[in-house]
């Protein structure tokens, strides 16, 4: 079975540096910003502001409203971990918890990275179809290309994988719970099964709306 190896795996992660879990997290947030910097590279600007962004590749001048975008994109990932380790936090305290917060909730970043594997497939399936399409011949076509980019079988396949990835995501919350709380598996159960109701509602109503 994988629980043992993987609970194994969180109690060594207790004695390792804090940021390996604040990584899974950190990563997580980035995905959108490289896939905003692929499309705004792609995209015609036309008379919107503009913000001037460093890359590797040099410079890309996206648009300033998604830039804003992008910046509320990043910090949602680390939104939603902060509440979902809260809440936890909060419930496993009832059941006589025990351990820091910040040390706990480094453990269950690392339930987030089936979704990180979600969304790296996405990624990857974004760019491909970002640089394979023809770009826009003027703004007004942004909305239909951007549509368009994120449409085919392998951004049909990310609907599929989500759940499942939630599911995992759910069960090594359990387990990173358990270890970091120092409570049993049930308790550590209901403590996070709140994070999965809020990750699947969330995702179902303004994702797929």
């Amino acid at each position: 079975m994988l629980v043992g190896p993987v609970r194994a795996f969180f109690e060594a992660e207790r004695q390792r540096p804090r940021w390996r879990g604040l990584a899974v997290v950190a990563a997580i947030a980035c995905t959108p910003l490289v896939a905003n910097l692929v499309l705004s590279a792609r995209m015609p600007r036309g008379d919107q502001p503009v913000v001037a962004l460093a890359t590797g590749a040099g410079v890309v001048e996206a648009p300033a409203l998604a830039v804003a975008s992008v910046v509320l994109g990043f910090a949602t990932p680390f939104f939603f971990w902060l509440l979902y380790t809260g809440i936890a936090y909060g419930i496993t305290a009832r059941f006589g918890g025990e351990g820091s917060y910040t040390r706990y909730a480094t453990l269950f970043a690392w339930g987030l990275a089936p979704g990180l594997a979600v969304q790296l497939f996405w990624l990857s399936a974004l760019v491909a179809n970002a640089t394979t399409r023809a770009p826009p011949a003027a703004p007004s076509g942004n909305a239909a290309w951007i549509e368009a980019v994120q449409s085919g079988p392998a951004m049909a396949a990310v609907d599929v994988l989500y759940p499942v990835a939630a599911v995992v995501a759910f069960g090594l919350w359990v387990l990173a719970t358990a270890v970091g709380r120092g409570v049993t598996t049930r308790q550590a159960a209901l403590a996070v099964l709140p994070a999965l109701a809020i990750e699947l509602t969330t995702y179902y109503l303004f994702v797929l709306g």
